[in-house]
Order: structure tokens, then sequence, then C-alpha cells
């Protein structure tokens, strides 16, 4: 028979526990009235800057236990800084596991890390709802440059609804895009998108702010891509590869197989 703290508390170990008492009794997390839509937002980021730096990503990595743990008190305090929790450390955990072995994305995983930079997925279209399968967004290939262009085609095409509408917090996204190499379709893809950085929106790129949602005030927005350019490295290719001649190669073959592998991010979740 469990007592009552294991099952109020969870049977965290005790001093994590305490770690979490001492997080949320921070002013930070105590009521705060009359504050705009906008305030709202903005404090719900201040408040994961303040649990990162009190519980840093890197050790939530190694136990899962502690980061549930984190995440369920989030929950109990904020419904608004749990859900901007979950999309961070689901979009870290992607990038984490679509770039295994390589290096050259590090700066990506660093910031996310250190919150200097908070993490979106992008992966539902607004006229396509959860149907994966109908992906429109591209990613395709420039083989004059050896970038990858993103490309809205249509207004049913915009990724649809996460949380990256508030001007001064950067947001380093990971989108989901129909690869096209030499012309042909490769299957969907993550690819790594800077939305905004210290000096505004990249270019290319639209963020339309939604209407206000009342119960769990964050800063929900549409976006789309006209020729967003990025460096090929921003590919989250997992194992498949792109030699410097543009030939691209799947070891999973079936792009069926490399949309649901794609969809580890949804997993992560």
């Amino acid at each position: 028979m469990p007592n009552l703290s294991d099952v109020v508390h969870g049977t965290v170990v005790p001093e994590f526990r305490e770690r979490l008492h001492r997080l949320f009794r921070e002013e930070l997390f105590a009521p705060h009235e009359g504050l705009t839509y906008q305030e709202k937002v903005r404090l719900t980021y201040d408040q994961m800057k303040l649990v990162n730096s009190e519980v840093p990503a890197e050790e939530l990595t190694t136990d899962p236990h502690l980061l549930f743990a984190l995440l369920e008190w989030t929950a109990v305090v904020s419904p608004s800084l749990f859900i901007a929790m979950v999309t961070h450390h689901a979009t870290l955990a992607s990038v984490r596991e679509l770039s295994a072995g390589r290096d050259d994305v590090e700066d990506f995983v660093e910031d996310l890390e250190a919150m200097r930079a908070t993490g979106s997925l992008l992966i539902t279209e607004l006229g396509y709802g959860n149907s994966h399968v109908s992906m429109r967004t591209r990613a395709s290939l420039d083989p004059a440059t050896g970038e990858l262009v993103l490309h809205t085609p249509d207004p049913a095409a915009r990724k649809f609804m996460p949380n990256v509408g508030a001007d001064e917090v950067p947001k380093p996204a990971t989108v989901a895009a129909q690869l096209n190499v030499g012309g042909a379709d490769c299957g969907v893809f993550m690819v790594l998108v800077p939305l905004r950085g210290k000096d505004g929106l990249a270019d290319g790129v639209t963020i339309t702010p939604l209407p206000e949602m009342s119960l769990v005030p964050m800063d929900y927005a549409v976006i789309s891509f006209d020729h967003v350019r990025v460096p090929l490295r921003n590919l989250l290719r997992d194992d498949a590869t792109i030699t410097e001649d543009g030939k691209f190669h799947d070891p999973l073959v079936n792009p069926d197989k490399r949309l649901v592998r794609s969809l580890t991010v949804a997993q992560s979740v």
C-alpha cells in the first residue's frame, strides 16, 4: 500500500522533490493578478528560464523520470508553462535523436539546453489537420548553393498553431517538410529553421498571431515560408545522406517509413 506522500508527489527521489518544492516557491510562480495577455505570455517564458536555471536540461535527459516529475509539477502550477516546457524538451529530444552521431548542429542543441532559445515543433498544417501524409511544406535542395529552400505552396499548407508569436523570444523550430532533391520527392524530414533571432524574423518567414486564448494563454500563431534558405546541415537527415554532387540515399527506402521515423518528434511529445 503506497503512502499518501507518494500518491500526491510521486516516487521521485526525495532530494529532487525538495528541489522542486524550493523552485516553485519562488516569487515568479506566485499568483499574478491583472496581467495583460502579452504579460502572461512573457511571464511563462521567464518561468521557463528560471526552471531551466534550477533544473538544467542536460540533467533531465539522463533520467526521464526527473523530466516527468518536473512536467507534472509545472502542469499544476500553470498549463501554459506545461505546454511550453513539453514542446521545448520534445524539440530538443528530436534534434538529438535525428542528428545522432553529428556535431554540426551542436550550436542549436547548446542554445536549447541553455534556453537561450526555446524550441518549437512545426508539423500540423492549417488545411490538413493531423493528416501528415498530405504534408505540403517543401524543402528543396538548391544544387547551385547547396542550401535548402523552404516554401509554403499555398495558404492551406501554413503551419498551425505553435507558440512562436512572441516578438522578443528567439525561436529555432523543427519544421516537417517534404524533401525534394534533384526534382524528386524523398519523403518528409525535419528541418531546423531559426524563425526568429536577436535581429527579428528570418527573411521569408511570416508569423501571424492567432486570437487570444484565455484558458491557456500562449503566443499561438500560423507560420508560412517564402523561399526561406537554410544551410544543408540544418536537415535532420537521420541516417539518410546527400552527396556533394546531389545524390540522395535513404536506407529506409520507403517514404512512408521515413515519415514515421521523422514523426519520432510527435512520439517525444
